[in-house]
């Protein structure tokens, strides 16, 4: 609904090339985030509800250190 719309739109008009990395089961966000940051992903943004940026941080906390940033899409 809403919160794909505003995604797909800020997709759209990004400057920079983002990746959409879907969620499809709980736990997927922490096992995404982590993959990113080893892959070398410098930005990362969480965009749903607390439970996904809660996943999100969490992954990224996995692999430590890094220079990862986390951005936050309230959308849940």
């Amino acid at each position: 609904g809403h919160a794909a719309r505003v995604v797909e739109s800020a997709v759209r008009e990004s400057p920079d090339p983002i990746t959409l990395m879907p969620t499809t089961h709980p736990g997927h966000a922490e096992e995404l985030a982590a993959d990113a940051v080893l892959q070398g992903f410098t930005r990362i943004i969480a965009a749903g509800g607390d439970g996904t940026v809660h996943e999100v941080a969490n992954g990224m906390l996995r692999v430590m250190p890094h220079e990862a940033a986390l951005s936050v899409w309230p959308l849940g």
